[in-house]
């Protein structure tokens, strides 16, 4: 799920509130709120046994799981450290396959908020500066990567990354100008005359200073 909203605040001129002009609208107007909010389930996972238990080459074997137990536990029972219940699955016999089914655990979600703030300084009808204030993952939620899900593995069970980076902070200024109209020149054969007026635009150019980026790093355990 995801949802984009875009509010512009009502202050400055030609809005409801401290519209009187001059240093009040530097100070409020051209002012915008913008929030991005991303939640995801979880993907499925696979079991695998870490070693050629079938004595087939193929090297993707899956493991036996113990009668009674289930590999997903409850939520509030998941933790980095054991994300699903290994005690479930066990290296089937040599020359055997395991039972365990395909994509039977389940790894961990996505839930992100995005936050910006901008204001827009307007020098002229065709120059304005936009200032933006951005903050990526602003809640500072750690959002966990895949879990180890080979049994051989001493970290099986656990998760040791983040699958997004933690909170990032980025500024940044955007110029935008817009040159006068311009007539095109273009007829139209069935009334003989000119039409249009396109107005000619110049993409946008970014200057833009970044704090530096929190890269996802291992999660240690004491």
């Amino acid at each position: 799920m995801v949802n984009l909203v875009l509010h512009e605040l009502p202050f400055g001129k030609g809005r409801p509130w401290l519209n009187g002009g001059g240093l009040t609208d530097i100070l409020f107007g051209g002012r915008e709120l913008g929030s991005l909010f991303n939640v995801q389930t979880g993907f499925p996972l696979m079991v695998f046994s870490g070693r050629d238990q079938s004595n087939t080459g193929a090297g993707f074997d899956r493991p036996n799981v113990v009668a009674g137990q289930s590999g997903n536990q409850l939520r509030e029972e998941r933790t980095a450290r054991r994300w699903f219940n290994t005690a479930a699955f066990v290296s089937q016999p040599f020359g055997t396959f395991g039972n365990t089914g395909r994509n039977t655990i389940i790894s961990p979600g996505i839930v992100q908020w995005d936050a910006s703030l901008l204001k827009s300084f307007r020098f002229s009808e065709s120059k304005r500066l936009q200032f933006r204030f951005e903050a990526f993952n602003a809640a500072h939620h750690p959002n966990l990567g895949n879990p180890d899900t080979t049994v051989t593995s001493t970290n099986f069970g656990r998760i040791t990354s983040t699958r997004l980076n933690m909170r990032e902070l980025q500024f940044g200024l955007k110029r935008r100008s817009v040159a006068p109209d311009l007539w095109s020149g273009a007829t139209d054969h069935r009334k003989n005359s000119s039409v249009g007026r396109p107005t000619l635009s110049v993409e946008p150019s970014y200057i833009e200073k970044s704090w530096p980026r929190a890269q996802s790093s291992p999660l240690r355990f004491a």
